[in-house]
């Protein structure tokens, strides 16, 4: 394993690194990069997410087709409009977020005044996936803030044509 890359990332740490060895590649790029995010309390691994990265022949100007009201999200969330993106989640919505939860939508508005507090970011969508019921779209989050940029993984259940819950994660 070569570590490219270790970043603090909200107190996780995240760790970007190529692997090569003897195990079967089929599929895989040469060599497999993959990251891993770490969170650690205590002074132990709590959880582990591996993520494998794009080969490096991938184009970066294709386009991913975002369905609604995901494409409103990440507009509202790029131009700053948090008044637009509240409007987009239903009134009993739960936001998962940096280790914290909100609940309906003076939770929703609370979350985004936190997260825009002393931060300007934009989101891009990479990939959007349905797993489990939901909507999962990963996307580079990339801003004013430590460890810019970061990809993430947003976790939307929809209900009703609205944000019913949302869970950011790397």
């Amino acid at each position: 394993m070569d570590v490219t890359e270790v970043i603090d990332h909200h107190g996780d740490t995240i760790v970007r690194a190529a692997y090569d060895g003897d195990f079967d590649k089929t599929d895989l790029p040469n060599p497999v990069i993959l990251t891993n995010y770490f969170s650690v309390r205590d002074n132990k691994i709590v959880s582990l997410v591996i993520i494998l990265n794009k080969p490096s022949e991938y184009d970066d100007t294709m386009t991913v087709s975002v369905p609604t009201p995901l494409d409103a999200y990440i507009e509202a969330t790029n131009n700053q409009d948090a008044e637009a993106l509240v409007g987009l989640f239903a009134e009993d919505a739960v936001v998962h977020d940096e280790g914290q939860e909100y609940r309906g939508l003076e939770g929703v508005r609370a979350w985004r005044a936190k997260s825009e507090q002393g931060y300007s970011y934009t989101v891009e969508p990479k990939s959007v996936v349905e797993r489990d019921g939901l909507k999962v779209l990963t996307a580079k989050v990339e801003g004013s803030f430590p460890g810019s940029p970061v990809d993430l993984a947003f976790d939307f259940m929809l209900r009703g044509g609205r944000i019913a819950g949302l869970a950011i994660h790397p």
